[in-house]
């Protein structure tokens, strides 16, 4: 083979090189920009989601009624645990909530909320610092929650609402009972609902000290909202 010939393939071969950087680099910035536009695609998604939501609200029958509400005291998730056979209690700070509702009607509701799991505590400082471990909310990978309501039926004591409960990334139902316990409406006074219910952490994955901490979870909490104006 001639120096000549032999210079032109490992020329060739720089060439093909730099071509199959090349290649690559425009391939990762074709994947940069994919991804970029997904996310803001499923943003864009969200929100016409919501309002989507909002719309129907005025335009299916049976609904008409509802009108927004917003809460104006702490809001924030009350819940008490069994640790070793003592009653502890912790709460979960409401990040974000829409509810749109009739309080003449409540089994009409339409309720989403958002909880800042992150800012959870659990009655003390050791308490908290387990509750925040990876085996129990692991709250550095899952910093939130959601409680999202699919069907409300209404019941003695208010409405009982079940829903899509979201914790640890793991969706399971969640049944609550709603009820009023205070009607501002006429008075100019906050409105106020309690909120009950029980979940087992383990469905959602929650499954660190078993032998010191009971799976069983109450929530009771008051939460005081006004209508938005």
């Amino acid at each position: 083979m001639s120096l000549l010939s032999d210079g032109m393939h490992r020329n060739s071969g720089t060439v093909l090189c730099v071509a199959i950087v090349d290649r690559r680099a425009t391939y990762c910035d074709m994947i940069y920009t994919l991804r970029k536009k997904a996310c803001s695609a499923a943003r864009v998604a969200r929100l016409l989601s919501f309002a989507g939501m909002l719309f129907s609200l005025t335009t299916v029958p049976g609904v008409a009624e509802n009108q927004p509400y917003r809460i104006v005291s702490s809001g924030r998730a009350d819940f008490s645990y069994q640790l070793a056979g003592r009653e502890m209690q912790g709460y979960i700070p409401i990040q974000s909530a829409a509810l749109l509702l009739d309080l003449d009607a409540p089994e009409q509701a339409i309720v989403q909320v958002s909880f800042d799991v992150s800012r959870s505590r659990a009655g003390n400082f050791l308490a908290t610092s387990a509750l925040r471990e990876r085996k129990v909310l692991d709250t550095d990978a899952y910093p939130t929650a959601r409680f999202e309501s699919r069907r409300v039926q209404k019941v003695n004591e208010g409405v009982r609402m079940e829903g899509d409960f979201m914790l640890r990334g793991v969706i399971q139902p969640l049944e609550l009972t709603v009820s009023l316990l205070r009607d501002g409406r006429n008075s100019g006074e906050t409105s106020v609902l309690n909120i009950r219910g029980s979940f087992d952490r383990r469905a959602f994955g929650a499954t660190g000290y078993p032998d010191l901490v009971d799976p069983l979870i109450e929530l009771d909490f008051n939460i005081e909202i006004v209508p938005v104006t």
